[in-house]
């Protein structure tokens, strides 16, 4: 972060209070805040400092002591030359938002058990050269291509209509309507009311009869 690397160039702000202060005697605030350009800095200089037992605040602010050791500096110049530092000094400087945690994916590189200098075709095809040849691993749980499902004949569709329609009857007397397909549709039953002697489709294909009749269902017949 911008007030971190500033930080480790010019000092911590309690640091920089703390020169600016005279060894002796004393210094007003309002003469301490005039020699710092930054007040936010100022303001967490005098309360580092003052936490630190480093200056005496009140009206008249003096120094404690003659001689302190800026060690968010070095943390941080430490930090910059990739050295490691412990837990509790990266979450202090975390808190104070002069550091920013950041992730490194590092990637490591190592010869496998088919590694040659130049790069060899594996076959993929039985010849009469197999025995000499390397052939390609068999990847069993790769997945094909999804099927696509047909779709029912019209026909079918019409049958299976007056099946479900029947079973709806609850096996009353009812009357019905048989169709009869010479061809290939086998015995269907449909339910009305009309009458058709007898119907040829437009293809040609098949002639249906139908007669009317009265037909009783039970249940397991």
């Amino acid at each position: 972060m911008d007030e971190g690397q500033k930080c480790a160039a010019e000092g911590s702000p309690e640091a920089q209070v703390f020169l600016a202060i005279p060894p002796e005697g004393s210094i007003s605030k309002g003469e301490l805040q005039a020699k710092k350009a930054r007040p936010f800095s100022f303001k967490i200089g005098c309360s580092q400092a003052g936490k630190n037992k480093w200056v005496d605040m009140g009206k008249q602010v003096s120094r404690k002591v003659q001689h302190v050791e800026d060690k968010v500096k070095d943390l941080l110049i430490r930090i910059q030359n990739g050295e490691a530092i412990g837990k509790g000094d990266i979450n202090s400087l975390k808190a104070r938002k002069l550091i920013v945690a950041q992730t490194w994916k590092g990637y490591t590189v190592r010869k496998g058990p088919n590694y040659a200098p130049k790069r060899k075709k594996v076959a993929t095809n039985l010849t009469g050269d197999w025995k000499e040849l390397e052939f390609k691993e068999y990847n069993f749980n790769a997945k094909g291509p999804p099927a696509e499902a047909g779709h029912l004949h019209p026909l079918l569709k019409a049958r299976i209509g007056p099946y479900i329609y029947q079973l709806h009857l609850a096996f009353n007397k009812c009357h019905l309507i048989v169709y009869m397909e010479l061809k290939f549709l086998g015995l269907i039953l449909y339910s009305g009311e009309t009458t058709i002697e007898e119907h040829i489709s437009s293809d040609g294909w098949c002639v249906l009869r139908r007669c009317q009749q009265t037909i009783s269902l039970k249940a397991g017949s």
